[in-house]
């Protein structure tokens, strides 16, 4: 097993949105988006069958919904808008830093910055769920930004 110094950890969040309110804003701004949604709406289904209310409500009424819980959790209807990092220094200080915004982009660039940083001071990254959610994420978010 290889001990891993706590100061060449850094630990790391995301926070995710749906890139829209619900489907029906998402037909309005993005019709292509909405379409791509119809498309996956079967797996929504199938990976979350809570969700599965046909007939107490419309198919209309039912992607709002789905949209609205679901869609931050797939990276083509999804937004990043919050990135927190924390490390702990030599002398035992946490330094912390977030990385918010409404612009998706500049905050990815920032994100992007630190972690070559990180990389090139060899710091292994932690956190919940990194590999199966955040790091795909932050990955597929950059390429939806052309980064």
């Amino acid at each position: 097993m290889v001990k891993i110094p706590l100061t060449k950890i850094l630990f790391i969040d995301i926070e995710t949105v749906g890139c829209c309110p619900d489907y029906e804003v998402c037909q309005n701004l993005n019709p292509s988006m909405a379409n791509q949604f119809e498309k996956y709406f079967d797996w929504f289904l199938k990976r979350f069958p809570e969700d599965n209310l046909i007939g107490s409500e419309s198919l209309t009424q039912q992607m709002n919904g789905v949209f609205k819980k679901r869609a931050g959790l797939v990276p083509e209807f999804a937004k990043i808008i919050c990135v927190s990092v924390a490390f702990v220094t030599d002398n035992g200080d946490i330094k912390k830093q977030t990385f918010s915004g409404d612009e998706e982009k500049e905050l990815l660039v920032g994100v992007q910055k630190l972690l070559d940083r990180c990389g090139k001071l060899d710091f292994f990254l932690c956190g919940h769920n990194l590999k199966n959610f955040d790091i795909p994420m932050l990955a597929k978010r950059k390429i939806v930004n052309g980064l």
